[in-house]
């Protein structure tokens, strides 16, 4: 296809500490953060929407930490910008609503050229896609919502965006995917309530939460996928969980202020914190460690503030803000081990394997420049060898390793190839029950 943007100016910002635990990445006064998306500590993608005509959206790109970003895409008023789960090349940008361009741009090479992805997508002026998912197991399979003031409806698509079909007509604002069974998801919306299916989209029930509800923002626990956050706007204002897959929804917000809602849910796979971001009265960020039983403020960001996207990296190690005018900025919530899944080698290569988090079983993929003898072994968070997975001489090329976690427990384990010279590459294995 011809590519219809490229990369165009690069900016270096200032590094700075607001507090102890949060670090400032940059691009300070860039306006409202729509969209925040994490490959690793130095790979981030940040988008920013267009207000008015004469005042450009953009799509940044930093791949050393925020200490310069790159302009890779400009005028388009981005709402959603997604990450391909397996490359970081491929990025999906939803379109906002103002004036044209309407509907999903698609990179494959990391952002320096962009194509329309969005045949069949309903997109206008009155309808724009608010929300973008990947299926986590089959990311060619992609989940698109539209909305606008007169409605709108969920999308799927089965080849990486090229076409796309309508399976609910519903102004859909929110997805929320089962990671350990994807053909299940819940979507919320415009109209309110929130909507199930079991079967990709084929058959929808509605689940038990007021149809009059407005649904702000939605998620699903990653270990136990019965349970489900949703905060709603008037009437009945504030975060709901359910621990029955929506069966059954209850009021949540013990520690919270008062007249709350909220914009952005987040939620540790390992170590099942719940991070969501709450307005207008007291505008801030809150943290469950309880499953959402009860709240306590997170300090540390600029007060009064709107954090106008929140993030958890995919390792469940950062947290990533979006502060309004303020930039971005990334917190730490897991430390003690070194990832360096991302650092170059000349005779290797790692990816991070896929699903992760996984339930039972998850592939590890590796590049050899070389043939050499390697040995690829998982340890626990103590440095324990748990397995044995590749021990020998391997030819150059990519190669797959297959993990059984079965007889493991809930956490963060760590697969390190290493070859007969002692060079080495490690990334993080997350392990849901």
């Amino acid at each position: 296809m011809k590519p219809i943007l490229l990369l165009t100016t690069a900016l270096v910002l200032p590094t700075n500490i607001v507090a102890q635990e949060w670090e400032y990445l940059g691009l300070q006064n860039s306006r409202y953060i729509s969209g925040i998306s994490v490959w690793n500590q130095d790979t981030i993608y940040v988008s920013t929407p267009r207000i008015f005509p004469s005042t450009p959206g953009f799509v940044f790109k930093t791949t050393n930490g925020g200490f310069i970003w790159d302009t890779v895409l400009v005028s388009p008023s981005t709402r959603d910008l997604k990450m391909h789960p397996r490359d970081h090349e491929v990025l999906l940008a939803g379109l906002g609503s103002i004036d044209p361009p309407y509907g999903i741009l698609k990179t494959t090479d990391g952002g320096n050229t962009w194509f329309h992805a969005d045949s069949g997508l309903n997109v206008d002026g009155d309808h724009f896609v608010q929300v973008i998912e990947f299926d986590p197991e089959q990311p060619e399979t992609l989940y698109a919502g539209t909305s606008g003031a007169f409605g709108g409806g969920l999308y799927k698509s089965l080849n990486g965006g090229e076409t796309w079909s309508q399976i609910h007509s519903y102004g859909t604002t929110n997805i929320a995917i089962n990671p350990q069974s994807t053909t299940t998801m819940y979507v919320g919306g415009t109209a309110g309530g929130v909507f199930k299916t079991t079967d990709g989209g084929e058959k929808w029930e509605q689940t038990s939460l007021p149809t009059s509800y407005r649904v702000n923002t939605l998620g699903i626990d990653p270990v136990d996928t019965d349970i489900l956050y949703v905060d709603v706007g008037n009437p009945g204002s504030g975060f709901y969980r359910s621990t029955d897959g929506g069966v059954k929804w209850n009021l949540a917000t013990t520690g919270m202020p008062p007249n709350t809602s909220g914009s952005s849910i987040q939620i540790n796979g390992v170590s099942r914190e719940v991070f969501v971001v709450v307005f207008p009265d007291s505008v801030g960020l809150f943290k469950s460690t309880d499953l959402g039983v009860t709240w306590e403020r997170v300090d540390g960001l600029v007060s009064a503030t709107w954090i106008t996207d929140l993030r958890i990296s995919r390792d469940y190690t950062h947290l990533y803000a979006g502060l309004d005018i303020f930039g971005v900025y990334r917190n730490t919530i897991v430390t003690g081990v070194r990832n360096d899944s991302h650092d170059l080698s000349p005779r290797m290569t790692i990816r991070q394997n896929y699903p992760n988090p996984f339930n039972a079983h998850t592939v590890i993929q590796y590049e050899l420049l070389e043939t050499d003898e390697v040995q690829l072994s998982v340890y626990d968070l103590l440095g324990n060898e748990v397995a044995t997975l590749v021990k020998g001489v391997r030819t150059v090329g990519w190669h797959s390793a297959f993990f059984e976690g079965n007889n493991l427990s809930t956490g963060v384990y760590f697969a390190r190839l290493i070859t007969s010279s002692g060079e080495s590459l490690t990334t993080r294995l997350v392990l849901v029950r």
